[in-house]
């Protein structure tokens, strides 16, 4: 599908940048010093649009397309087993016959023979380890343990809701969201593998941020899986910047102009020291642009509201349960 034509992409961000600072719009003419401030300036204004400051009735407003569904799959331990095997090769853990891997894997650890592996990147089909595990051949069976602790994606800004089974187990209900301490207290009364009944946020550690990546997150649940179960839920997103590979912003062709105006203000501020004209019209342009988020998003229908005293019932109010086969 075409991208909308009054969507503002990446280049003519910064041409517009370029001509709001004395350097044109050709970006051929400006010098490596004009190029690198450009830069500066578009993810100084993506960032005043994407956390924007409070504005009079939408002070606490947070915008919608920065909070998506996904889904991430929670396991339970695997021991080695001669019908579950990987190949090996450099720093690669390669599926074979009755293995998959799970994006939730990252930085557990696979051990093959008689050494632990670090997953330090997980693929659709294999696994990036350290150290090598290139000695180790091909049909190697192996093992993992759960601990109940999954890595969330890097952009993993925080939970909006409570997460819900996805695929066969969708009979369940929401998980509560619940303290990690209670989780601990849970794992501590028993150590017992069944399906999640409870989950909890953990921020990782300061140890685990490198020279290229920050703090991340961490869902836990308890008990630990005995199975793999899939979880869906709604998160925040920590936005990326745009580059001439991911040229648009998000939100879309619907907030160009306030983009556009968050990164000229963005530029007043670096020139002036100050903000000017332009951040007056940013918070204009931000006022309509939250109020086309809050309308585009908004439900005319919240659901049946009543006690069921004239005798409707919902379908949701009704359950089953399964006797020596017979449904009732």
């Amino acid at each position: 599908m075409a991208e909308s034509t009054l969507a503002i992409a990446y280049t003519e961000l910064r041409q517009e940048i370029g001509y709001e600072i004395g350097a044109g719009r050709t970006a051929g003419s400006w010098s490596s010093t004009q190029s690198s401030n450009i830069d500066q300036i578009v993810k100084r204004g993506l960032r005043l649009f994407y956390k924007h400051p409070p504005i009079p009735g939408a002070s606490n407003h947070q915008w919608r397309f920065l909070r998506p569904v996904t889904t991430i799959a929670v396991w339970p331990a695997f021991a080695a087993s001669a019908s579950r095997l990987v190949d090996t090769s450099a720093d690669t853990v390669t599926a074979d016959t009755g293995t998959t891997f799970y994006a939730s894997m990252l930085t557990k650890a696979i051990h093959l023979g008689s050494t632990d592996y670090t997953i330090t990147a997980v693929g659709a089909t294999t696994l990036t380890v350290t150290p090598d595990p290139n000695a180790e051949g091909d049909n190697i069976q192996w093992s993992m343990t759960s601990d109940g602790s999954y890595q969330l994606p890097d952009g993993f800004g925080g939970l909006i809701g409570k997460p819900v089974f996805s695929g066969e187990e969708t009979q369940h209900g929401p998980l509560p969201i619940i303290g990690e301490h209670q989780i601990y207290e849970r794992q501590q009364r028993s150590t017992d593998a069944g399906r999640p009944t409870a989950v909890a946020l953990r921020p990782r550690l300061q140890s685990t941020i490198t020279a290229s990546v920050g703090q991340r997150w961490e869902l836990l649940v308890d008990p630990i899986p005995d199975a793999v179960y899939t979880l869906k839920y709604r998160y925040q997103i920590l936005p990326d910047n745009i580059s001439s590979g991911v040229a648009f912003a998000l939100g879309g062709a619907a907030h160009a102009s306030t983009i556009l105006e968050a990164c000229l203000a963005a530029a007043e501020l670096m020139l002036n020291g100050g903000y000017g004209p332009h951040y007056g019209e940013f918070l204009t342009q931000l006022a309509s642009s939250i109020e086309y988020d809050r309308t585009l998003y908004a439900t005319d229908d919240f659901g049946y509201n009543g006690d069921a005293s004239d005798g409707r019932v919902r379908d949701s109010d009704i359950h089953y349960v399964t006797v020596n086969g017979v449904q009732y």
